[in-house]
């Protein structure tokens, strides 16, 4: 579906603009990969810019010449040890005792799905009644 779309766009793009890299071979990959950028900028400026992210999505960040804050870049293996601990839900009882690697973004303590709301940072319960 995408690939049908992104003939289509080039298609209309060409009819626009005929000239566009006319004596290159690669026109095609050439418009794909010129699109992929224009699509995909504002959403990695963004991401670049939270503070909890994996270290492999900082250092493709990175690579792809966005800048992510020095205190993220600076604390990159520290993050991988601590993101990969299970720890209890801080909100539920202690009976089902949920392990969890979900850490809430403004407090830091581990929450569960039933205890949090995330979509594209997570908040525990607590910390969205202060806001």
């Amino acid at each position: 579906m995408i690939d049908i779309a992104a003939i289509n766009s080039m298609t209309l793009w060409l009819s626009q603009y005929p000239e566009w890299n006319q004596r290159k071979s690669n026109t095609r990959r050439i418009f794909l990969s010129q699109l992929s950028t224009a699509l995909t900028v504002t959403q990695n400026q963004r991401r670049s810019q939270k503070p909890r992210l994996m270290p492999k999505v900082k250092l493709a960040l990175l690579s792809l010449g966005y800048q992510v804050p020095w205190g993220i870049v600076k604390d990159l293996h520290v993050n991988t040890h601590t993101n990969r601990i299970k720890r209890r839900c801080y909100l539920c009882p202690a009976k089902p005792g949920r392990k969890v690697r979900q850490i809430c973004d403004n407090c830091g303590q581990n929450v569960c799905l039933s205890h949090s709301s995330s979509i594209t940072v997570v908040t525990c319960r607590t910390c969205e009644k202060k806001n």
